[in-house]
């Protein structure tokens, strides 16, 4: 037996050797690793003004010029193969057209589309969920040379007349009859043609209607009957406007962002370049759940076709997600920071309940980012087996690299997505102005708190806010402006917001607030508009303390707001009532857990969801806990929140206190809680 230990123990150390090997022949390795620590440098000392590397991008699409030639190339490389499916109901398989059936859709709907237009107003109009119609829509103007004018299924009233009214579009289309009818009740005078997605009995009625003036239409029908001529059609050129891209109204009216072919088609290639790996560039599948109407999906859907890829469509809403990713298996996922949050936090509430979970996540976590840092994407773990596995299958078990934009995404919720999908995650800053893309991390950058290296053609400063008392040669934050070919000229029939949008020198005025790492990324420090001044002089950016609240398993939604009469801010919370009963136990349990306020109250249990907002020790308990998470996550003292009300109706679009795009709508939000607001302030603060 003696005899067998020194071969017993070459053994393990053979296999510890192999094992080691195995893995180290997996490090990957991307592009641009070399510029991580240097992603941007000075090229004029006396403004500031900087660039990243590669400064220029190589151009590997010199036939793509405009979104039509996007199309045209995804239909050379794959005109056989799956390019937009969809399903009725989440228990049947996916239905995949073809590039060649797509394009004969096309062919047959951009002819009868020019012979509705009736003036020189060469715009269409698009409320509906993704769907392929929705694409199929949009290449369709492309292909006669149309200009798309997206609008978000969840604008209010106010918003939709002020789009129809300023673009005075003819042609419309909706998903629905009850879309239709909505818009036969309200539309402006110039609007002359309906066309719906979904066949139904309730849609013959309104085709056989009454209006004197609309005229409805089922998109199969116009599809179904014979295209006479191509007459009127006319491929764009990269001048032409491609979309009037409304912006979800978060401060007041939406504006319509002017894009051309020649800026969405710069920042496609820019993005393509940045990504250069095969995961975006080999038979592409991609999932379309953003709205159509949001530019960072237009991207993602645009890039997918630029490399012959198919696109899946969610099938009914949001809450089906996990089930559609699980059948698409998508290889890439573009998403909004509250998708990937709200990941972490059911994560985050499944392990609240077993000792030391969170702490062993945390484990687990920072052992995958520390591997993936040196460029190993290894999940066959033991730790990753026991907290990651589930997350990749319920999401397809495909994804090689996530883009996260739209929003701030959470250092703490960065390092996650990175450990529990195994691959990287990229983060994007950008405005609809710049075509959503400013600046964008490399794929091999492991490093969190920063949007990344400007995208190639991209120059950007910073410049002092004397409203806000910053200086950039002493703070080291000032307003990010930038100039490059993907950036509009600005807003459709809006000379005066125009004119805002840019300073003398023809910079653009982003309104964010930013600052230079160390190795030269872009950091967003805040907004201007948003930041608020407190009495003792001190800025607060909400949305920075928003974003630390909201990781809370107690919060659905939160709106931090503030006075310069007051040296204090206050918050506005939406709680998870279940989590909160189970806060409440739980410290029931631990004699108040530590918290005072908390052991007073003895008869939660009997109270109602809106007795638990309206009682000053739950308010006083869950701001305590909010304001511990805001010390944990570096907030200081004067921006966390000293005083709270708490609401147990939630900010929606229907309310009009969320946006389009799902922003707050911080005007309304102030408008609506006014009476709430002026209370917590004419009260002592509750902590």
């Amino acid at each position: 037996m003696a005899a067998l230990i020194p071969f017993a123990a070459g053994s393990v150390a053979i296999s510890l050797g192999a094992f080691y090997w195995f893995k180290k022949s997996k490090q990957h390795t991307y592009p641009f690793d070399i510029y991580t620590n240097k992603q941007s440098f000075v090229v004029d000392p006396s403004t500031g003004i900087r660039v990243s590397p590669p400064g220029v991008a190589t151009d590997a699409y010199l036939d793509v010029n405009t979104v039509y030639d996007v199309f045209e190339r995804g239909l050379k490389l794959a005109a056989n193969l799956p390019c937009l499916g969809q399903r009725s109901t989440a228990s049947e398989p996916y239905e995949w057209k073809t590039y060649e059936q797509v394009k004969k859709m096309i062919d047959t709907l951009s002819v009868k589309l020019v012979s509705l237009l009736e003036t020189e107003v060469r715009m269409i109009g698009i409320q509906a969920r993704n769907c392929l119609q929705w694409l199929l829509v949009e290449l369709a103007c492309v292909a006669s040379g149309l200009t798309i004018v997206p609008f978000y299924e969840t604008y209010g009233e106010q918003a939709l007349r002020h789009i129809l009214d300023e673009t005075r579009i003819e042609v419309m289309f909706c998903e629905s009859p009850k879309q239709a009818k909505h818009l036969l009740q309200m539309y402006p005078s110039k609007l002359r043609h309906i066309i719906v997605f979904k066949q139904g009995d309730e849609l013959e009625p309104l085709i056989n209607g009454d209006s004197p003036t609309v005229h409805l239409h089922s998109l199969q029908t116009l599809l179904s009957s014979e295209a006479s001529s191509c007459m009127g059609t006319k491929v764009p050129s990269p001048d032409d406007v491609f979309m009037i891209c409304y912006t979800s109204g978060s401060t007041g009216l939406p504006k319509g962002v002017l894009i051309k072919h020649k800026e969405f088609i710069h920042t496609m290639k820019a993005f393509c370049h940045r990504l250069e790996d095969p995961i975006f560039t080999k038979n592409p599948v991609h999932l379309s759940y953003l709205p159509l109407a949001h530019i960072l999906e237009q991207h993602a859907s645009l890039i997918t076709l630029n490399h012959g890829g198919r696109i899946g469509f969610l099938t009914s809403d949001f809450s089906g997600l996990l089930g559609d990713l699980k059948d698409v298996q998508p290889i890439y996922f573009f998403a909004v920071p509250r998708v990937l949050s709200r990941i972490y936090s059911t994560v985050l509430q499944r392990l609240s309940s077993i000792p030391f979970g969170e702490k062993m996540l945390q484990y687990a976590v920072a052992l995958k980012n520390k591997d993936q840092q040196q460029g190993y994407y290894d999940n066959s773990g033991f730790l990753d087996f026991i907290f990651f596995r589930k997350i990749r299958s319920a999401t397809g078990g495909r994804i090689k690299a996530i883009l996260s934009g739209g929003a701030p995404l959470p250092d703490d919720v960065l390092r996650f997505t990175r450990a529990a999908f195994g691959c990287p995650v990229v983060i994007a800053y950008g405005l609809t102005e710049t075509d959503g893309c400013i600046s964008l991390s490399y794929l091999g950058d492991g490093s969190t708190g920063h949007v990344g290296a400007l995208l190639p053609g991209v120059m950007a400063k910073l410049v002092d806010v004397p409203a806000l008392n910053l200086s950039v040669s002493v703070d080291g934050i000032g307003e990010i402006r930038v100039k490059g070919p993907n950036c509009s000229d600005g807003y459709f029939n809006d000379v005066l917001h125009t004119k805002e949008l840019f300073d003398s020198e023809g910079w653009m005025c982003t309104g964010d607030l930013g600052t230079w790492t160390e190795a030269g990324a872009l950091k967003i420090v805040g907004r201007c508009k948003l930041a608020f001044k407190l009495a003792q002089g001190e800025y607060v950016s909400p949305d920075k303390v928003e974003a630390v609240y909201q990781l809370s398993r107690l919060v659905n939604q939160a709106y931090v707001d503030g006075n310069s009469l007051y040296a204090f801010a206050i918050a506005i919370i939406v709680p998870n009532m279940n989590e909160l009963r189970r806060y409440l136990s739980k410290c029931a349990e631990e004699n108040g857990g530590g918290d005072e306020s908390v052991s007073l109250l003895s008869d939660w249990e009997t109270m109602s969801d809106d007795e638990l907002c309206s009682s000053v020790p739950v308010r006083e308990a869950v701001l305590r806990s909010l304001n511990h998470l805001g010390r944990v996550h570096d907030l200081k003292g004067f921006e966390l929140a000293k005083s709270i009300y708490l609401t147990n109706s939630p900010f929606t679009t229907e309310n009009e206190l969320l946006t389009g795009s799902m922003k707050l709508c911080r005007f309304n939000l102030r408008r609506h809680f006014e009476s709430v607001i002026n209370e917590l302030y004419d009260n002592p603060p509750i902590l």
